[in-house]
């Protein structure tokens, strides 16, 4: 890489940056077991790519790059070393001293650099922010809202959720207590949630982070067998309830500059299934509504639309029940999601996401 004298070093720690992260997620992936050796190794080749797509990309207006050769130039060096390190990867599951060994071995093969020994990743929450934050979430009294929820509070963050059922509420306020709150609010009502929205702010609770994850989907059926009442209420939940979220608490978010709006998708906002068209259309109907919102954002602040995965949950076992249980629970699907939640940054404006399962 051939920078204007002064510069290099200023690029090679942006470079250092993305390298890091895109190893740590794959190693954290072989970590809990969650891919075979093999697959670690796709996984890890996919990193990489990623890696050298958003360092080509970069755009660093104080740094003038004259020319810049393949970044990724050293990632043949370690094909040599790939096999060996997924296999201590599967041998030292645990030990934060002998597992750092194992993300510095793969780091140096990749770029040379030994500063990454001195780098501690002992959990996924300490790959999050080491900022504390306020938090809001819709839907966080069950699933994968709830789940959610409970590695935010894990990691240090206050919690502001809303669920429907008041039974449900009380449940989860009874075990999380002040600072976190959580009300009982029906996300399709503009009063209840400007309400809501209203008391939380006034009580000096403005979100750093918030999440629309609160949705439901129609019973299986052919689009004409949908009632227009079943058809309405998925719209007035899934589009209008984000958009009552978005009116109520992002100016208060707009007037600090600062802040991320993370809308959930689904893997059927970007493709289609027989029998939930109007489930799917709410979903693609998130994802222009994030992509619109991200332009129209001040600088500083972030709005995506992301796909959660395929999470065994009773929303997909409603139709899916044969198949729910090959996939994770929210339990476990949110010891990666929340991390990568909290991760979301200003690069990502904008563009459509998905947990990286």
């Amino acid at each position: 890489m051939e920078v204007e004298r002064g510069r290099h070093s200023r690029f090679m720690r942006v470079e250092r940056r993305v390298y890091n992260r895109e190893i740590v997620r794959a190693l954290n992936k072989a970590r809990r077991g969650a891919l075979a050796p093999g697959l670690f190794i796709r996984e890890f080749e996919d990193r990489i790519i990623h890696a050298n797509a958003e360092v080509n990309n970069a755009k660093r207006p104080a740094v003038r790059i004259r020319r810049i050769k393949n970044p990724g130039a050293n990632a043949p060096r370690l094909a040599s070393t790939v096999f060996f390190v997924c296999y201590m990867v599967q041998l030292v599951s645990q030990g934060s001293a002998r597992r750092r060994a194992c993300l510095g071995l793969v780091y140096y093969a990749l770029s040379g650099q030994k500063t990454f020994f001195n780098q501690t990743f002992e959990d996924n929450d300490q790959m999050a922010s080491s900022s504390k934050r306020t938090i809001v979430v819709t839907g966080a009294t069950r699933g994968c809202g709830r789940a959610m929820t409970e590695r935010f509070i894990e990691a240090g963050h206050t919690v502001i959720g809303c669920g429907r059922s008041a039974t449900w509420v009380n449940e989860i306020t009874s075990r999380f207590g002040a600072p976190h709150r959580f009300d009982a609010v029906d996300v399709s009502d503009d009063r209840q949630v400007g309400a809501w929205a209203k008391s939380v702010i006034e009580s000096g609770l403005v979100p750093d982070l918030l999440v629309n994850n609160a949705a439901i989907i129609n019973r299986n059926a052919p689009l004409w067998e949908v009632t227009a009442q079943d058809f309405q209420q998925i719209v007035n939940v899934n589009i209008v309830g984000v958009a009552n979220v978005i009116r109520h608490f992002v100016p208060a978010m707009i007037e600090r500059s600062r802040g991320t709006i993370v809308n959930f998708s689904s893997g059927w906002g970007r493709s289609t299934s027989p029998e939930v068209a109007p489930y799917c259309a709410t979903k693609y109907a998130i994802e222009g509504l994030s992509q619109a919102l991200a332009q129209e954002l001040p600088s500083g602040m972030v709005a995506v639309a992301l796909n959660p995965g395929i999470i065994n949950t009773e929303m997909l076992q409603s139709c899916w029940a044969d198949g729910a249980a090959q996939y994770p629970t929210p339990e476990r699907w949110s010891r990666v999601a929340a991390p990568y939640i909290l991760s979301i940054g200003a690069k990502e404006n904008g563009r459509p996401l998905t947990v990286p399962l």
